[in-house]
């Protein structure tokens, strides 16, 4: 029996930002919501997912990632609050599986994600995703070894990971489309403790491995679901379960908690899918040469006007000769439509109107972070500013843009504003400069090749 000590616990950050006023300006905390359904394009082997593949698919009652090779070795995070991490690597390793094996390192994750705290105070998903989609990972194991008292932050990045969907509102039949198609989903659960620093057994049945917490409390720790039994009973948990069927999960604390680190989650726990990550799109580290970008920690807060659309831009600088291919940013919610506009040789924020030239348009049907390929390359020369612009449509929200933001709460690094342009508007025509006028950064990246 595996005991647990306070470090033990991977408590989920949540940002708790204020509501802040800047003109006619609002930014909020990010909503804990999740998902998107896309085809996927990539560079490697592995399977592209297109939509009509979750739409079609009849899923059995019964399925485990593990009788499909597509789950990795049991991990120990020890006493740092690192479940985040290894939850994060084993649903990307997953998504990976069983075409390429790797062993992705939490140690390089947990030391340069670019935010506070040290490893034993614990970390959530958007840190997972804002390293990575700013391309500080991921790094091999045998790069950067786990819990050895130092890191290797010169480690080569082996991955481009483009997409994550997240999944919100406790959709069941859309996590298990996702763990069916694409593998491991990451996402938590609340673990109690008692007073002498064990799992809290009013909850956890240690002889059949299965868990199950009925109060209100929020999500503390981050699991992977591997697979789910439609049909698997009621009766094999200790509290809170009235109907059959369970999530298969896999822990990170070694081979001796549940089976080989193996337990059931109830349908009807507290916690369990209320949040779900989904490493979807994981390309080669070659497919873009280039990476801009102002938010080194992701979508930390929002922004917007009250109203469900707004626009945003980021300028950048060219480094050399290049070919814009792509961008990147967060839908905040579900059905977000957006179009995308490149503005050459760019001068003043009067460009953002006058030179904007659209280059894709779209729909995301779940949250998540995306990279959108444009419908024609654009030709950059060296030392040439461009911006790029997005307007989004997010039906039901007042603050559809994701931002970087410091939210006061002691979570993020140093958000870097000067030398830094990013622009937000209502309707396209009228810009505010969001470094000078709301102290944060727009979420929104560009990738380019070298010509």
């Amino acid at each position: 029996m595996k005991k647990l000590t306070p470090f033990l616990f991977c408590l989920l950050v949540v940002v708790v930002g204020a509501l802040f006023a800047f003109n006619f300006l609002g930014i909020t905390e990010p909503a804990l919501y999740y998902s998107t359904i896309e085809g996927q394009k990539t560079t490697s082997g592995i399977p592209v997912i297109e939509a009509e593949d979750f739409s079609n698919l009849v899923l059995p009652a019964y399925y485990n990632c593990l009788e499909s090779g597509k789950l990795n070795k049991t991990r120990d995070q020890g006493e740092l609050g690192a479940c985040w991490a290894f939850a994060a690597n084993t649903a990307l390793e997953s998504r990976l599986l069983p075409w390429e094996q790797w062993d992705f390192s939490e140690d390089h994750m947990l030391k340069n994600n670019g935010f506070y705290g040290n490893d034993s105070e614990g970390g959530d998903f958007y840190m997972a995703v804002a390293y990575l989609a700013s391309w500080n990972g991921p790094v091999t194991e045998e790069d950067d070894p786990y819990n050895d008292g130092e890191t290797n932050p010169s480690a080569s990045v082996v991955k481009h990971v483009q997409e994550v969907l997240f999944l919100n509102d406790g959709d069941f039949e859309a996590i298990k489309k996702m763990v069916y198609l694409y593998g491991a989903v990451e996402s938590s659960i609340h673990i109690s403790i008692d007073a002498e620093q064990y799992i809290d057994e009013t909850y956890y049945n240690r002889y059949k491995h299965t868990y199950c917490y009925d109060q209100d409390d929020e999500a503390n720790h981050e699991i992977v679901i591997v697979g789910w039994d439609d049909r698997y009973s009621a009766d094999n948990f200790n509290t809170g379960a009235t109907s059959d069927g369970a999530f298969i999960c896999l822990n990170s604390w070694g081979s001796e908690f549940g089976d080989n680190g193996i337990f059931y989650v109830s349908y009807e726990d507290a916690c369990i899918g209320k949040t779900a990550e989904v490493y979807s799109r994981v390309e080669e580290n070659d497919n873009y040469d280039h990476l801009y970008q102002n938010d080194e920690h992701g979508w930390v807060g929002r922004m917007g006007f009250d109203e469900s659309s707004a626009y945003f831009a980021n300028v950048f600088m060219a480094s050399g000769k290049q070919e814009l291919k792509a961008v990147s940013f967060y839908a905040t919610d579900r059905n977000t439509s957006y179009s995308v506009y490149v503005c050459r040789h760019f001068t003043s924020e009067n460009d953002l109107l006058a030179e904007r030239v659209i280059k894709a348009q779209g729909e995301f049907y779940y949250p998540g972070y995306y990279t959108v390929e444009l419908d024609r390359s654009v030709p950059l020369e060296d030392g040439e500013r461009f911006a790029v612009i997005v307007q989004i449509e997010t039906p039901g929200s007042q603050h559809p843009v994701a931002v970087e933001m410091d939210t006061g709460e002691g979570r993020t690094g140093e958000i870097i504003l000067r030398g830094r342009e990013s622009y937000i508007s209502p309707n396209g025509r009228v810009w505010e400069n969001t470094q000078k006028d709301s102290g944060c950064n727009i979420c929104l990246k560009a990738f380019t090749k070298d010509r």
